[in-house]
Formats: C-alpha cells, sequence, structure tokens
C-alpha cells in the first residue's frame, strides 16, 4: 500500500507553526523582562524586613526614647526638641488614625513605616511604605546637604503638624495637615532669613525595593512592578526602577509606586521642580528628589504640595487631589476605563462579589458588541461561500496580462458587493472591539479592588494567577472550540498555525491575574453560544450565491 500521501504530523506547516509559536513565547519573556526587570533574589520587602527586626532601632523601629503618640483626635502631650548638630538625637511623632498610621521623624519632619491599615499582604502582614531609614518620605533637605533639616514639631491640633527648624542663617517653617480619610497630606514650606546664600529645598520621595508578591510562569517576571509616575511638561512618564534612572524638570507629580500602592505629591507651588532619582549599589533603596531651587535672590521662598501614601485606587487618589489620579495606570484607553471600573463597582454594590462582578461585567460588555460581531460573522460566512468563485476568477486571469488585472479586480469586487460580503467585515468589528478589550483589561489588571479579592473555590485571590492554572486551562479549550467554529479563508498552512493561538494564549495566562483570566474565558464562553446560534441563522447564506454560481 502506498503511504506517500498519508498526512504526517510533523509536516512542514506544523513545523512553522512550532516554530513561530516558540518565537512568539521567547520574544513575550524577553519583553517582559525588559519592561518588569526583577530585584536580585532574596531581597526582602520592606514589610518583611520590618517583621523580622528587633527593636533595635534598625528600619521601622523608631527610638523609643523621645516618642510622643498622637492620634488623630487628640494633642500631643508634649513637643519634641532635637541638637540641630547632631543626627543621633532623632526623635518621633507617632500619629495613629482609621486608615493610617506612621512615625513623624524630626530628620526632615520625613515619615517613616507608614502603614496603610486597611489593607494587608498576601500573606497577611501589614502594608508598610518608606522603610527607608534616614531619608524618609517627604523629608526636606537644603539643596547641596546630606542631611535632612532638623525640626522640633509640634502637634497644635488633631491632623496637624507644625514643624520649625534652622540653618545657616535660615528659618523653615514647615506645616502638615492631614486628611486620613484620602491618605492625604496638604504640606507648604516657609522659608525666610538672609536668603542671598539660599539654594533651595529639596522633598524626598523613597522606598526600598520589593520582591514582587507574585511570580510570572517558570519564575519569569512578575508584571507588579516598582516604577517612578512623572507628570512633567504636559507629558506622562513611567519607568521602572531598575530599568533607568528617571530626571525631568517642571514636574507637577512624582510618583513612587508598586503594583497596588504609592507614595506621591503633587506640586502646588509657583515654582516648578526638577526631578532625580537614583537606585542604591545592590538594589536596596530607591530614592528620588523634587528640587525647589529660586531662579533669583528672594526675600522668601515657599513650597506647597498635596503628599499622598497609601493605595493605587483611582477614586481615593482623585479626591486627595484630582490629579493623582493619573498615577493608576489605565493606559491610552483610560477615558473608557473609568467607567468600566464605576461599572465594575456598581455591580460589586449588588451581588457582594467580585468574581460574580466580573463575569456580569463581561456579558454586559459583549451584549453591547454583539451586533458587531453578527456582523462579522455573516460578513466572513459570505466570504468563505463565494471563496471558490473568487478562486476561479482568479485563476482565469493568471495568465492575462497586468492592465487586465483591474476587470480580475473589479469582477470580484462586484461578486462581493452582490453577496454582501466584505474583506474587512472580518477585522473592522474586531478593530472596533479593541479600545474597550484594553480598557478592560487594565481595569482588572491595575485596580486595587481586586487586590485580594476572592472568587469561589481555590480562586482566593483575583489579582494573583491562578494557582491550579484551572482557568487557563478552561480558556484555551474555549478559545479552541470557538476557533473551530468560526469560519475562516485562510489557507491551510495559516489556518494550522492560527491553531496554536489558544495554546500560546494559555500559556500567556497562567502569570497574569485569574481576574483577567475570568474575563477572557467568560467573554470566550459566550462567544462560543453567539456563533452557535449564528451558524442555526440559514439567513447567512444567501441565495445570491446561486446566483452568482449560475
Amino acid at each position: 500500500m502506498n503511504n506517500d500521501n498519508k498526512p504526517n504530523f510533523l509536516d512542514r506547516g506544523t513545523i512553522i507553526a512550532i516554530v513561530v509559536m516558540m518565537a512568539f513565547w521567547f520574544g513575550w519573556s524577553k519583553f517582559m523582562e525588559l519592561k518588569y526587570p526583577q530585584p536580585p533574589a532574596g531581597q526582602q520587602t520592606a514589610t518583611q524586613k520590618a517583621a523580622t527586626q528587633g527593636a533595635g532601632g534598625d528600619v521601622g523601629t523608631p527610638s523609643s526614647a523621645g516618642s510622643v503618640v498622637a492620634g488623630s483626635g487628640q494633642a500631643a502631650s508634649e513637643t519634641t526638641s532635637v541638637d540641630s548638630g547632631s543626627l543621633s538625637e532623632e526623635k518621633t511623632v507617632d500619629y495613629d488614625s482609621e486608615n493610617i498610621a506612621f512615625h513623624f521623624s524630626s530628620r526632615g519632619m520625613g515619615l517613616h513605616d507608614i502603614n496603610v491599615k486597611k489593607f494587608q499582604t498576601r500573606t497577611n502582614g501589614e502594608i508598610l511604605l518608606g522603610g527607608v531609614r534616614g531619608d524618609y518620605p517627604f523629608a526636606t533637605h537644603l539643596v547641596g546637604s546630606d542631611q535632612a533639616l532638623n525640626f522640633v514639631i509640634e502637634h497644635p491640633e488633631a491632623n496637624l503638624f507644625v514643624g520649625h527648624a534652622s540653618a545657616d542663617g535660615f528659618n523653615i517653617e514647615k506645616t502638615m495637615r492631614i486628611d486620613p480619610s484620602n491618605y492625604a497630606i496638604d504640606t507648604t514650606i516657609h522659608v525666610t532669613g538672609d536668603l542671598e546664600r539660599f539654594k533651595g529645598l529639596t522633598t524626598s520621595l523613597s522606598e526600598q525595593v520589593q520582591t514582587p508578591e507574585t511570580t510570572g510562569f517558570f519564575g519569569s517576571s512578575s508584571r507588579e512592578v516598582q516604577d517612578w509616575f512623572l507628570r512633567h511638561d504636559g507629558k506622562k512618564t513611567r519607568v521602572a526602577i531598575q530599568t533607568k534612572d528617571a530626571a525631568e524638570s517642571n514636574v507637577t507629580i512624582a510618583a513612587l509606586s508598586t503594583h497596588y500602592f504609592t507614595i506621591a505629591v503633587s506640586d502646588k507651588s509657583d515654582l516648578l521642580p526638577r526631578f532625580e532619582s537614583k537606585v542604591t549599589a545592590g538594589a536596596k533603596t530607591v530614592t528620588g528628589r523634587l528640587y525647589y531651587q529660586p531662579i533669583s535672590r528672594v526675600e522668601a521662598f515657599n513650597v506647597h504640595y498635596i503628599g499622598f501614601a497609601g493605595p493605587k485606587s483611582f477614586e481615593v487618589l482623585a479626591r486627595a487631589d484630582e490629579s493623582l489620579s493619573q498615577v493608576v495606570d489605565y493606559g491610552m484607553f483610560g477615558f473608557l476605563a473609568q467607567p468600566i471600573l464605576w461599572l465594575l463597582k456598581w455591580l460589586y454594590s449588588i451581588v457582594g462579589n467580585w468574581g460574580v462582578a466580573v463575569i456580569l461585567l463581561t456579558l454586559i460588555i459583549r451584549s453591547i458588541v454583539m451586533p458587531f460581531n453578527a456582523y462579522s460573522f455573516k460578513s466572513m460566512k459570505a466570504m468563505q461561500r463565494i471563496q471558490p468563485e473568487m478562486n476561479r476568477i482568479r485563476e482565469r486571469y493568471k495568465d492575462k496580462p497586468n492592465d487586465q488585472k483591474l476587470q480580475m479586480n473589479k469582477e470580484i469586487m462586484d461578486l462581493m458587493k452582490a453577496n454582501k460580503a466584505s474583506p474587512l467585515g472580518g477585522c473592522l468589528p474586531t478593530l472596533l472591539q479593541l479600545p474597550p478589550f484594553f480598557a478592560l483589561y487594565q481595569v482588572l489588571g491595575q485596580s486595587i479592588e481586586l487586590y485580594r479579592s476572592p472568587f469561589i473555590f481555590w480562586i482566593h485571590d483575583l489579582s494573583a494567577r491562578d494557582p491550579y492554572f484551572v482557568l487557563p486551562v478552561l480558556m484555551g479549550a474555549t478559545m479552541f472550540a470557538q476557533q473551530r467554529l468560526t469560519p475562516t479563508t485562510m489557507d491551510p498552512q495559516q489556518a494550522k498555525i492560527m491553531m496554536w493561538m489558544p495554546l500560546i494564549f494559555s500559556v500567556f495566562m497562567v502569570s497574569l491575574p485569574s481576574g483577567l483570566t475570568l474575563y477572557i474565558f467568560v467573554s470566550t464562553l459566550f462567544g462560543i453560544t453567539q456563533q452557535y446560534f449564528f451558524m442555526r441563522d440559514k439567513s447567512t447564506v444567501s441565495s445570491r450565491v446561486k446566483e452568482a454560481k449560475a
């Protein structure tokens, strides 16, 4: 028996498909490594380090000598003074409220060990921001000095702290009014004295380099990355902290963020600062400074900014300061992401489960775009049915001179017009759906509302990957089934390559948040159901096809 025509799994098309898939996966992995670089192995997070250190005064442990507890509803019973020549005399004032607690340091009136109390790590530890010893967030320095100014801190009323410092003939008054419900700190700095030699002030933003709470597939890079966000000269810049140092002028917003939390400054001064950042050797800490420098001799110098230390919640950031909502990265389709997030939160208020809210949101969006899908399917089906006739027309003209090819194109276009088929029918509706898809992708991937939010059974955190890869496998299976149901006009080689796409997407999704995978799985399942009903619609078989063949 002759087996020459027996199909072989390792034929040319299959080999091409495997090579394409491997190249795609390798390229994606490299892209993720560059976009989301990881800190060195063994690097502790600020939370882990604070939890493992004792009371010896290291990071996260203020000196017990001279500390004052100041609750949000009462004034401190005493103020602390500091010898301006001795950094060993650091004093602290403790602040505690329902949402946030931290330590004020006399060094620069910076904040450290900022406890975002209503959130926890995935291992149920405290969320602590600002764990860098000696260069705390919002600390004030004189330009040219490595040492923060030493302040005498007063607490005249609830949520209000006033500090006074003197150095080089300058008198500095720093006022910080706390809005604990919105994690905001309205800060003003007033400098007087002989300012002839005054070079300016700096405000610090600092943090320990943190290990992501989740990792990618097979140890690949995680999307939970620390980065700088800068708003400057009307532009937005995002820089992963280990990619390169950031430096910009005329900065209105500077934010040092992990995936779900941020320390930020929204500047309100008349003189816009410049910004510079650096990562220390060994990538243990990252520090950025805003430089406020007068451009001429002044009689008095003023700085005003809104500080923020808390969750990257779009609504909370916007309440603290409207411009701070830009810190949340919703991408180029952010104008669509905001109403989608509002709808998601409204659905959650009804059902009380974020996973169910994601499912309902998916069904609503798929229902809205269903008319486009119906048009796409009918157009693709018509193209598939007239494909043999189109091939016959091309065959008839293949040996004709080029000047007759215009007639061939006219006949093909007339055939498509007669059968209501369009070469763009399959892709145009898809392109129209891309903006809301990318907006929803960003909402599900960036919104802190899904952080540590359970769904059902084994899904305990919709912001983390599926621990047993059930959803990625189900998603791949449904994508494969949908692909088999979808009419296509591709040649066999292209079709064979496309058959590997569900597997490629499944591999990608194993390291992404389960909330995203849930959305794509439900969306694909909806598409299969939709496809089934489209296939039963006999109206997609146009009688004009028969007329064209006659």
